[in-house]
């Protein structure tokens, strides 16, 4: 429960997408989706602000990057899909 007290403290403004990218609105909350199953349930490390950012981005590059399958990409990790497709050359 830790944690969602100091998500309660932050400070966020909500903006309304226009219909020009209110499809994006699907992708954000998948997203957020994910984060919250796969991540936050797991988070066990401390709570403030700069810890929590520093694990979820080193969760994204590690994890959410170049291990996880999406479905969009046929199954195949974001970094996968770019080494494939010679779109990026991707270090290893």
């Amino acid at each position: 429960m830790g944690n969602l007290r100091v998500l309660a403290r932050i400070r966020y403004q909500a903006l309304r997408p226009s219909s020009k990218i209110s499809h994006i609105r699907g992708m954000v909350e998948r997203l957020n989706r994910t984060f919250r199953e796969e991540f936050w349930v797991y988070y066990e490390e401390e709570v403030d602000l700069d810890t929590m950012n520093f694990h979820l981005e080193r969760w994204t590059e590690k994890v959410y990057n170049r291990k996880r399958p999406h479905w969009s990409l046929g199954y195949r990790s974001p970094w996968e899909y770019l080494r494939d497709t010679g779109l990026v050359e991707c270090p290893t």
